[in-house]
């Protein structure tokens, strides 16, 4: 699902009620797909909204629950006690449920509430960002009370306990199908997910890494994730800033990657993040030890920044200089790939929709520059 600053629309159905009085009503519905829950006091203000309007719960398909607004400083979150059971059965569509910013103490949320996302029939996915627990097993209770989950998503997830094993998992985490692990994680909670992703039998994974994942250092634990993958992995995702990122680190990553073993692998993406000095030639290191006869697509991204003239320019000349572009060919036309169809390679440059334009930057593309 899109998020809310990255939804094309959303700018113009805010726009629609002040067209006219007569057009006030007509994008409620739709503004409300999206809930964010910062306080106790929204909590009950969307239930009583509910109570008196039933119909706007069938639009919410998004609640995001916030400690604070600071990714750097994790918050209480004790509406999360509150939402469960006052909005119990009252978001029929809702499919993703986001935390983040949060801290989770022991006891913090009732356990009684906490089984009250049982409710919630729809809730497919879970968003972990920046949620600091006391110990693995919250996870695990957390997951636990969600019998529909689909996808589990993790961004900077930590724990103040290095005990690594937890409680017996889920008998329903066998209907996990898709994790994402981006950033910095706990040990401890690193090794639960490798538990999670071996348990589950998970057909599609997505790692982000960057300068500032220091649990790179230790490698082996993200070797472990990306190998208990192997008997049912079908997607695999890899995006990667090597800005900052220190030689062993990113040797480490490297090495993390290995897909030898991956042997159902249908659909490989990598990403790279375009910065100054940035290291590209971990995507083909990556393509090299791909084994699979059952892949059919391979995506290769480059994402540039703000600067988007001058990066392009750089990163266009760099192919150039080292054959980049050549190497990749011929590694995409090894026996490996062959039975990928015509167009099941893709390459591209992506400009994110944040980006400043360059005519704001005074940057512009002389002739000859231009694509063919």
């Amino acid at each position: 699902m899109i998020s809310p600053e990255r939804n094309p629309w959303r700018h113009t159905l805010l726009s629609c009620p002040l067209v006219c009085r007569d057009w006030h009503h007509y994008p409620l519905f739709y503004l409300r797909e999206y809930a964010e829950l910062r306080d106790r006091q929204q909590v009950i203000a969307l239930s009583n909204h509910l109570r008196a309007k039933s119909r706007l719960g069938g639009a919410v398909k998004r609640v995001t629950i916030f400690g604070g607004s600071d990714p750097d400083v994790a918050k209480p979150v004790p509406q999360l006690g509150t939402f469960t059971p006052m909005l119990a059965r009252k978001l029929p569509n809702s499919e993703v449920l986001q935390i983040r910013h949060a801290e989770l103490a022991l006891g913090a949320v009732p356990l009684a509430s906490m089984r009250r996302l049982t409710a919630f029939p729809s809730l497919t996915v879970l968003e972990l960002t920046s949620v600091h627990f006391s110990s693995p097993s919250q996870l695990v209770q957390l997951l636990s009370a969600i019998p529909t989950l689909r996808s589990l998503i993790s961004r900077r997830v930590f724990c103040k306990s290095t005990w690594s094993h937890t409680s017996v998992l889920p008998l329903h985490i066998t209907h996990l199908r898709r994790m994402g692990v981006w950033h910095d994680h706990a040990p401890a909670m690193m090794s639960l997910l490798t538990r999670l992703v071996r348990a589950a039998q998970v057909e599609d994974l997505e790692i982000g890494v960057d300068g500032c994942t220091t649990s790179l250092g230790g490698g082996q634990r993200w070797h472990q994730l990306v190998d208990s993958t192997a008997p049912s992995l079908k997607v695999f995702r890899l995006v990667c800033d090597t800005n900052g990122m220190p030689v062993a680190a990113f040797t480490n990553m490297v090495q993390s990657a290995r897909l030898h073993w991956h042997l159902n692998l249908e659909h490989l993406s990598l990403k790279s993040l375009v910065v100054r000095n940035a290291d590209h030639w971990w995507m083909l290191r990556v393509l090299s030890t791909v084994q699979s006869a059952a892949i059919r697509t391979v995506s290769i991204c480059f994402t540039v920044g703000a600067d988007t003239a001058a990066q392009v320019r750089a990163l266009l000349t760099e192919f150039n200089r080292n054959n980049y572009l050549k190497i990749l060919d011929g590694t995409l036309s090894g026996s490996t790939f062959a039975s990928i169809p015509p167009t099941g390679v893709c390459l591209t440059i992506s400009i994110p929709a944040y980006a400043v334009p360059d005519s704001k930057l005074g940057i512009h593309l002389g002739a000859g520059h231009g694509t063919k």
